[in-house]
């Protein structure tokens, strides 16, 4: 048993060192999606600002042609009232006259503003862009960053799966389950020492009668409170070492 508690300690080492090194490693993808995320939130608010720049523009230049077309009216209009010699259609072409002013005016006003709105949004679609092309070239610094280092932990992480290998194979098929099974559930950690009669694991005092037990070091002992397996350091130093 306390061969089988050895090899169980140092593939909780080997599996501790791929643990924190998946750890590290995932930090590199994590980092390029919160970029990635910005650049897509950016793109998205940069093609909703276009469109209604789009929009505005559209409506701008309509009004303009139609204001363009309502001033040739009336200076034909105004033409008309210079040759006219009958008061009656004098006057009432000076009416039609003086409301179409009024009505330019209005058009004229409101396509000013809506020339305003454009130049707003413009600055605002210059601020995006720019924040845009800064988010896409950080990403694609990150990515090349992130790849990189993936793969160097990938070689790393190989290494480790080989050294792992030469401790699941002295393992029974439903021990190795088990442990991977509370490694899994416990963050990486399946296999505690125990210290002063507490689990090392959760620090939670153990039964004295289950301690005793641990420390025999002649069957293997799980934490009733994490579960997780149990060893004396001490006394499996020399099957360690």
């Amino acid at each position: 048993m306390q061969e089988t508690l050895s090899c169980l300690i140092q593939l909780q080492k080997v599996d501790s060192a791929i643990f924190e090194l998946v750890k590290v490693r995932d930090q590199y993808p994590a980092r390029v999606k919160q970029i990635q995320a910005k650049v897509e939130e950016h793109s998205a608010v940069l093609e909703s600002l276009s469109s209604k720049l789009g929009v505005l523009r559209e409506e701008r230049q309509t009004k303009e042609q139609h204001l363009k077309s309502e001033e040739e009216k009336l200076r034909k209009w105004e033409k008309r009232l210079m040759e006219s010699k009958k008061h009656h259609e004098a006057s009432t072409l000076a009416r039609e006259i003086d409301a179409q002013k009024r009505l330019n005016q209005e058009v004229q006003e409101e396509a000013l503003r809506l020339l305003e709105q454009e130049e707003v949004l413009n600055k605002k679609v210059d601020e995006i862009s720019a924040e845009l092309d800064g988010f896409r070239k950080e990403y694609d610094k990150e990515k090349a960053i992130s790849d990189a280092k993936i793969a160097e932990f990938a070689s790393q992480i190989q290494v480790l799966e080989a050294d792992r290998g030469q401790f699941t194979k002295h393992l029974k098929p439903n021990l190795l389950r088990k442990y991977e099974g509370i490694r899994d559930r416990r963050n990486g950690l399946a296999v505690v020492p125990v210290q002063d009669g507490c689990c090392k694991g959760c620090s939670m005092s153990l039964p004295p009668q289950l301690y005793n037990i641990v420390l025999q070091a002649n069957t293997m002992e799980t934490c009733p409170s994490c579960k997780r397996i149990l060893y004396w350091e001490e006394g499996l130093e020399h099957v360690i070492s």
